[in-house]
Formats: C-alpha cells, sequence, structure tokens
C-alpha cells in the first residue's frame, strides 16, 4: 500500500522572518509663553538579542502575525510650567526609576485590516516621546491629545507584501494637536525571511 501524501499549497503555513533593523525617533515639544515649555524625545534601537516575527497562512485568505522586538534606547523629558517646580531626566532602558517610561521590548502584530477586505494591519506599542506620563506632577503637566497607536505605529499594506523575502515598515509622519503640542515621529523595521 502506498503512503498518502497530503499536499500542502504553497501559500500555506508559516513563515519566519529575523528583524535586522528596528529603529525610532520621535518629539513631543509645547512653547507657550510663560505657561508652558517642555520637550521630549524618545530613541532607540535594536539590540543583538535575535528577535523574530512568524506570520501564518491559512485556508480562506486568513493570516495573522506576531513577534516580540527587542530594542534599547532612551525616553527624556524637560518640562517647566507656571507651577513652581520644574522636570527634567531620561530614563534608559531598564530604568528602575522610571520604568513605564523606557524603551523596551514590544510587540509586532499582524491580521487582516478590519472593515476593509484585501488590507493587512501591522501594528506595534513603544515607547515614543510624550508630554504626558504617570511620573509627572501638576508642576510639569500639560494637556495633550497624543496621535494615538493608530496613527503612529500602524500600518495598512498589501497582503502580497507581507510574503517578500524583505519587509521593510516604515512609520512616519508629525502632527499638533489642539493644545498645540507638536509631535513628529519616524519608525523603520525591516524583517528578512529565514524559511
Amino acid at each position: 500500500m502506498l503512503p498518502i501524501v497530503t499536499h500542502v499549497p504553497p501559500h500555506y503555513g508559516q513563515q519566519t522572518y529575523t528583524v535586522v533593523k528596528a529603529t525610532h525617533t520621535s518629539t513631543a515639544a509645547k512653547h507657550d509663553g510663560s505657561h508652558y515649555d517642555g520637550t521630549s524625545t524618545a530613541s532607540w534601537s535594536l539590540t543583538r538579542k535575535r528577535s523574530k516575527v512568524t506570520i501564518s497562512w491559512m485556508p480562506g485568505g486568513l493570516f495573522s502575525g506576531l513577534g516580540t522586538i527587542d530594542v534599547a534606547g532612551k525616553y527624556t523629558i524637560n518640562a517647566t510650567t507656571d507651577v513652581p517646580g520644574a522636570c527634567a531626566w531620561t530614563a534608559a532602558t531598564g530604568d528602575r526609576e522610571h520604568p513605564l517610561a523606557a524603551p523596551a521590548p514590544f510587540d509586532l502584530g499582524i491580521k487582516p485590516e478590519p472593515g476593509r477586505p484585501g488590507l493587512a494591519q501591522v501594528t506595534f506599542t513603544a515607547i515614543s516621546a510624550s508630554l504626558g506620563n504617570p511620573y509627572l506632577g501638576t508642576e510639569c503637566s500639560t494637556p495633550a491629545d497624543d496621535p494615538g497607536q493608530r496613527v503612529t505605529s500602524t500600518l495598512d499594506v498589501a497582503p502580497a507584501r507581507l510574503r517578500s523575502k524583505s519587509i521593510d515598515l516604515k512609520f512616519h509622519g508629525a502632527r499638533t494637536d489642539a493644545e498645540g503640542v507638536a509631535y513628529t515621529w519616524r519608525t523603520e523595521i525591516v524583517l528578512k525571511r529565514t524559511r
């Protein structure tokens, strides 16, 4: 009796990618006369620890991807207001005094774009520049409307791009909110297929 061979179409299964580049820079600034003067910056890049992303392809056009990207960098804040006091500090990766503000490993996710058939959504959540964080008191605070993850760290791409041997993902832009906080951001993540 001959063995039964199950044929799996080449567009099904898993693809594994190594992260070969992950860089980020961002700024958030507001200068409102004598009432508020503040600037924040953030930057991070890929560490030597191997980071991988796996994309799974399933029948019916379904797919999903997930991976953790290991980065290191720093976040800074320097702010003064018309309330007595000031805040000026830096939180580097591993910081124990301001751990929630320091760059750290983050997840990159891939899924079909909700409500938009034929598109894939690539998204991540990582530290970026901000004039608001859990460690700032009244003397350093200002109302701010952060652009949010959908603007700064979400990209809509054609699923065909996710089958390439190399995937270059670029997230960048600039925006000033209603409170006068000016944001800029630039992130690049490059994946190379290993199998």
